[in-house]
Order: C-alpha cells, then structure tokens, then sequence
C-alpha cells in the first residue's frame, strides 16, 4: 500500500510542530484525525516516526530521514497543483491551430491580438492551410484544433459548429444585386460567375443550390478565395462563397455579400477536433474569442 498525500501532511506539520494537537490546527483536522494519519503513515512505512511523550513528539531516526523525501514529495505536488491550476486558467500552456488561407488573413489577425492582450503567457501556434491540408493536420495532432468548413464528414474527426452562414453572391457595390439586396440562383445563368474549385466542374458544395439538371458554367475557377474576390473587385464577374469570407478584409476592395435565396444554402465554419481529443482550457478560449469575434463581424457587415 502507497502511503497518501494527506498522511504526508500529517507527518509533515506533526514533525516541524512537535504536536499533533498543533499540526491539525494547521491542517484543520482534529488532533485525533492526524494522531491516526500519522500511525498510518507508519504502517505504511513499518517503521516508527514519533515516540509519544506526555509534553511532545520525539522524531525517531526514520523520521529524521522521512522528512526530507516528504518534504520534496509535498513540494511537487504544490508546484503540481499550481502549475495545472495556471492552465486551467489559461495563464500558461501553448495553443496550436490550424485555418483557411482567406480566415488567416482576415479573420485571425484581430483575434490574435486580443488573445496575447487578454492570456499574455499562452503560447500560439497558427498554420494556414487549405481544407484537406487542415484536416490532415487535426489528424495527425501537429494542431489541436482546425477551423474549416465542413466537407464530408469523417468518423475519426469531430465537429463543433463556430459560425452559421449560407452561400452569398459576392458583388460589387455598383451591382444591380447589391442595389436591390437579393439574388436567386437561377439568376446565375446570366452572369459571369467566379468559383473556387480544384477541378474543373461546378463544387459540389455549391450543387445544392441548383435546381435537378440545371447546369451553370463558370467563366472563371479559381483555386483560391483571394483571387475569385480579386477578379470580383476587377467586376470581372461574380463570386459565390460565403459571406465570412469578406469579413475583416484588410485591403477591403469595397465587396458586398447578396444572401442567394431559393434556395438558403447553408455554408458554415466549424472547430474541427480529433475524435475523443478535448481541447486544452487555452484552445477552448480561443475558439470562443474566434465565435465571438465573427458574430461582431457579422453584424457589422450586416
């Protein structure tokens, strides 16, 4: 049997204090409480601490030596104790993340920066990739956490809902569609449209909104959001993505989001986490701060 932290303390207040009524003042414990600790202790150890006297304890020669080892074990389990406790708290630990190229950019850096204001001591850890680059580092834990859009769903990953949006027409101010604040999808068959897309066909996230059998063809495809909106501010077209990814723009080239209606499209971010993995209590305030941060966008751009 391993001796326990409490029976530690006794002995450690009954040998500096030389009395047991004196050590349970210290450890709020009744002088009986830590008498029978103490005897514990020593049954655990088989061996003698005290020699009981009428006017006080006489530590014995094991005690001598005991208390040494007792004292750096009671010392590691403070340090213990208030080390753990500063990471509850978010006062020290390192947090690392991964994020899409466009949210990095625009998203991120204000976030950050009230992040280091508020937990000075937590160390952060960003890597901008794109979606299945992300996922790959959620997977293999150089990341504790992801913040994407959600593709097809994996077992092995789980996913926590950070923002609701829905896919946008992304115009510019001078559009007829940001004049008259809506657009439908059918009506996308008269436009120049800008996708960002790997292949070469319509997204498939972008399929829902499409009527069965209806085909649109892009005039452009881009591999990046950066430059589907960069082509857009040129009015060289349309984009459609959702509204959060002209939140925060530092360059803002002037951009509105037009809701596509009939239908809603829903377009939402995400934490995404290895399955059975909890986040740390730092990663867990900075997907909070990132939550709150684009609700204040939101209503901003709105």
């Amino acid at each position: 049997m391993d001796p326990k932290v409490q029976q530690l303390r006794a002995f450690y207040y009954a040998y500096r204090l030389r009395s047991f009524t004196k050590a349970g003042e210290e450890l709020h414990l009744t002088q009986s409480a830590v008498s029978r600790l103490t005897q514990q202790f020593e049954e655990v150890l088989g061996l003698r601490l005290f020699d009981r006297t009428k006017s006080a304890l006489q530590a014995t020669e094991a005690a001598e030596e005991a208390i040494l080892i007792v004292e750096r074990i009671l010392s590691d389990v403070d340090y213990l104790k208030t080390s753990l406790k500063g990471l509850a708290e978010k006062r020290r630990g390192h947090v690392s993340f991964a994020i899409t190229p466009m949210l990095a950019a625009n998203v991120a850096p204000d976030v950050l920066s009230e992040f280091e204001a508020l937990w000075s001591n937590l160390e952060v850890s960003m890597l901008d990739a794109p979606p299945d680059r992300l996922l790959e580092l959620v997977l293999n834990e150089a990341v504790q956490f992801g913040i994407s859009t959600l593709g097809e769903r994996r077992s092995d990953l789980e996913y926590t809902l950070l923002h609701s949006d829905h896919l946008c027409l992304i115009c510019r101010p001078d559009s007829v569609f940001a004049q008259r604040g809506d657009a439908t999808w059918s009506e996308l068959r008269h436009e120049r449209v800008i996708v960002v897309t790997g292949g070469t066909g319509w997204p498939d996230f972008l399929r829902p909104g499409l009527a069965e059998g209806e085909e649109i063809h892009p005039r452009y495809r881009a591999s990046y959001s950066s430059t589907a909106l960069a082509l857009t501010a040129k009015a060289l077209g349309v984009a459609v993505m959702p509204s959060f990814m002209i939140y925060g723009q530092p360059n803002d080239p002037g951009l509105v989001a037009i809701p596509l209606r009939e239908p809603l499209v829903s377009r939402n971010l995400y934490v995404v986490t290895k399955s059975r993995r909890s986040l740390s209590p730092g990663a867990r305030a900075l997907a909070d701060l990132f939550k709150e941060h684009l609700v204040r966008l939101s209503a901003s751009a709105g």
